[in-house]
């Protein structure tokens, strides 16, 4: 499905035009135009913010692991995340359940390295959209 389609409603309803759109899922740019004097300035925000969200979507992953107390550190040198991953204690007292964001292209070398290192689990999750 493309942007033009999941949008088209919004922009038909604003008179607006789309002047040009990839038709490729993999989408890393798009550009908006807006007239500063609009009086859809809410729409044309909510509209840019689906847009940021679509884009990001496209271009990360997140990745979710396991790994024991004494090797946290050294993974998140692997999985830093887009501001800082989510690290939740397991059960039993030695381990830590990580999910942080990585980028796509990124993705399969970041598991070889954490699965190297020892960790567990390692799963990677396709965002289908994002508010960031």
């Amino acid at each position: 499905m493309s942007a033009v389609y999941i949008y088209g409603g919004i922009i038909r309803s604003m008179k607006l035009t789309f002047f040009w759109c990839e038709r490729d899922a993999s989408i890393q740019q798009a550009i908006l135009i807006a007239n500063k004097k609009s009086e859809h300035k809410d729409i044309v925000d909510l509209l840019k913010r689906r847009m940021e969200g679509f884009i990001t979507a496209n271009k990360y992953v997140m990745i979710s692991y396991n790994i024991s107390n004494e090797l946290l550190h050294d993974a998140l040198k692997i999985t830093p995340g887009k501001k800082s991953p989510n690290i939740t204690a397991l059960d039993n007292g030695k381990f830590k359940a990580v999910s942080s964001l990585v980028l796509k292209k990124e993705s399969n070398n970041k598991m070889d390295e954490l699965h190297d290192m020892g960790a567990t689990d390692i799963l990677t999750v396709q965002l289908t959209n994002t508010r960031m």
